[in-house]
């Protein structure tokens, strides 16, 4: 995998000019590619370097014909207990939130992971002022291709990510009983930083869960799993990939 860009490299210490520059810089690059002004396919290998799939970015054509909303729609709904804010999805509500959250926040990107037999589900992230970035919306939606793809289509977005962005740190936060995205962090390298409590409300028909102060009780004994992983821990884990020099 490669990528042309100016955030390539070590990050270092800047001063305050320097990171407001750097802050404009990350975010026209990032809308650039929502708006279809730089293209971006990131590979996804497995750990001997064979190609399994790729992750394409959503952007303002792919969004057009509505068959991506129905998409994730479908794939939210089935996989609705695991997110903070529970509601039967609409594929209306859905194309909404692409348009008018995800293709015009310049810090945040929504990719579709695609295995070789088709869309398969999806991941993304958004850059915090702090220089982290969270990863979210993690589904997989089908069960086509390699049956690690999620597992590879993260390590290949948390990649593009330490080499192409000005961060220090990639974090998840997790409801603490999904075992199956525990796991997968912590095979990835995601070290358990914070157990924080929810606070559960109705709204009409939704439920969400609020976060609590890490560290107290949860009034319903529910709780969320922050898992962060910088990026010294992760070049160091990947130096011991067997394609690490590919």
């Amino acid at each position: 995998m490669t990528m042309d860009g100016a955030f390539v490299g070590a990050v270092t210490k800047m001063t305050t000019s320097e990171s407001t520059r750097e802050c404009i810089d990350f975010a026209e690059f990032i809308s650039n590619i929502a708006n279809e002004k730089q293209n971006l396919c990131i590979e996804i290998r497995d750990r001997q370097g064979m190609p399994i799939g790729h992750l394409a970015p959503v952007t303002k054509s792919s969004t057009s014909d509505g068959q991506l909303a129905q998409k994730l729609t479908e794939w939210r709904n089935r996989s609705m207990k695991y997110f903070f804010t529970q509601y039967t999805a609409t594929c209306e509500r859905t194309q909404q939130w692409l348009e008018s959250t995800v293709l015009t926040d310049p810090t945040r990107l929504l990719f579709v992971i695609h295995s070789k037999a088709g869309s398969a589900g999806a991941i993304g992230f958004k850059i915090l002022p702090d220089r982290s970035v969270e990863l979210g919306n993690l589904v997989r939606g089908e069960r086509c291709g390699h049956y690690q793809l999620t597992y590879y289509a993260e390590l290949a977005l948390i990649d593009w990510i330490f080499q192409a962005l000005p961060v220090d740190v990639i974090f998840g936060i997790s409801m603490a009983d999904n075992l199956m995205c525990s796991t997968l962090q912590r095979s990835l390298g995601f070290r358990r930083a914070q157990r924080i409590p929810l606070l559960k409300a109705e709204h009409g028909d939704e439920l969400h869960f609020r976060f609590g102060e890490p560290g107290a009780e949860s009034p319903d004994g529910l709780y969320a799993q922050k898992f962060e992983l910088d990026r010294a821990e992760f070049f160091r884990r990947k130096s011991h990939w067997p394609c690490s020099s590919a």
